[in-house]
């Protein structure tokens, strides 16, 4: 397929990775997963972590960016984080003007569960991932924006927003606490906070701020592996403390019942504040 000047492909390891010069903004999206790798808005630098050692292979899935867990996330999904991050996407549709680049994407291979990622690209992402129930069943869909966030260090950051939502601790076996004031990350965390409303996180570092809005989202998952990451192999060690992970999501506490013919979305907006 032949694109525009603005939309160019490379070849990223066994995949292929569109590069996208959009007016506001450069993004690069592997046809892997409709994986998002990179995004920098015009006159700021890279928002995404994107590991050093993340395998570009075909069956694995790769380490950072925006990967897209979906149709299950999590517990009780099969394959683990369900298989769209580790499926061929296509391009279906894009366009491009003054203020934005759109871009269109599904699953080559589409089931009775239909999936399509829209992407608008400028001094801001949106990211919208609807879905489809074409089977004959209902559905209990999960799904998360896995979003690795580049940070100077991840306890150097505070996140505002979850104030006063109860979470669940995985590494604690699920407990269950409330967030009390602004989440300031000091060590490990797997955490699903019941929250629906906009997070912003600060870098105390580089003074970088974040706003991440969402819509068809009541979870938020905030995740680092802290000294866990030195048994990850594709986690860069060097790096391996500059990111957190905050993740617009539909958990098991907020799943999306899908009946015959029904559609859901599940909406992201970050932006540099």
């Amino acid at each position: 397929m032949s694109y525009p000047q603005w939309l160019k492909v490379e070849p990223w390891g066994e995949h292929e990775v569109l590069v996208v010069s959009a007016p506001h903004a450069e993004l690069k999206i592997s046809l892997y997963g409709a994986h998002v790798l990179s995004y920098t808005p015009q006159g700021k630098s890279e928002l995404l972590w994107l590991s050093s050692s993340a395998i570009f292979k075909k069956g694995k899935a790769i380490r950072g960016g925006i990967p897209l867990c979906w149709p299950g996330f999590a517990e009780g999904a099969e394959p683990f984080h369900g298989t769209a991050r580790i499926s061929e996407w296509q391009l279906d549709s894009y366009s491009l003007n003054d203020q934005l680049a759109t871009l269109s994407f599904s699953p080559k291979v589409q089931t009775n569960l239909e999936a399509t990622l829209t992407l608008e690209i400028s001094e801001q992402l949106i990211m919208t991932l609807s879905t489809l129930n074409r089977s004959k069943e209902s559905f209990r869909l999960t799904q998360a924006f896995h979003s690795y966030f580049a940070v100077s260090d991840y306890r150097q950051v505070a996140i505002d927003g979850l104030q006063g939502a109860v979470f669940e601790e995985k590494l604690e076996q699920g407990a269950r606490y409330q967030q009390m004031g602004v989440l300031k990350p000091c060590r490990a965390l797997d955490r699903i906070y019941g929250s629906a409303g906009e997070v912003s996180f600060t870098d105390s570092v580089t003074g970088r701020q974040v706003s991440i809005v969402k819509t068809g989202s009541k979870s938020t998952v905030v995740w680092q592996p802290g000294e866990a990451a030195a048994g990850m192999a594709d986690v860069s060690q060097d790096t391996a403390e500059q990111f957190i992970c905050i993740e617009v999501a539909n958990t098991h506490l907020d799943p999306v019942m899908l009946k015959t013919g029904e559609s859901s979305q599940m909406y992201m907006k970050i932006s540099c504040l």
